[in-house]
């Protein structure tokens, strides 16, 4: 492959590591206010009211946890410190599991997950 080939590649991929991914919080309640109280963890939902993927994740913490902020800080994503977020995350359905009692880690139902491949999902809360 020729030099310029290889540099223009290697300037490509540097490039799109370096993007960094602003997520903005989308839930509103029936009044068109935004709700914090689904990024409160120890709150929980039913699990048929999630519109996602329900997700089994390994651990759910705020993106102020210093390991999760430097995790977020990692992959070039930028959320406020109010964010629940899973950490190593996989959808239920995925992995066979048909209900949340299935799930070993802590079910959760989040906004944002498969645009990092369920690694971390973002504005998670917990369902039961």
């Amino acid at each position: 492959m020729p030099v310029s080939k290889i540099l223009l590649a290697f300037t490509g991929c540097s490039i799109a590591a370096a993007a960094t991914v602003t997520v903005s919080h989308r839930e509103f309640d029936s009044t068109g206010s935004i709700s914090l109280v689904g990024r409160q963890l120890g709150v929980t939902i039913p699990a048929n009211s999630c519109a996602t993927h329900l997700l089994c994740c390994n651990s759910l913490t705020y993106a102020s946890d210093p390991s999760t902020a430097a995790i977020l800080q990692l992959l070039g994503i930028n959320v406020g410190g109010l964010y629940t977020v899973g950490l190593s995350c996989s959808p239920m359905s995925q992995v066979g599991i048909s209900s949340i009692a299935g799930c070993a880690a802590e079910p959760v139902c989040c906004w944002w997950g498969a645009e990092y491949n369920y690694l971390v999902a973002i504005d998670c809360v917990a369902v039961n």
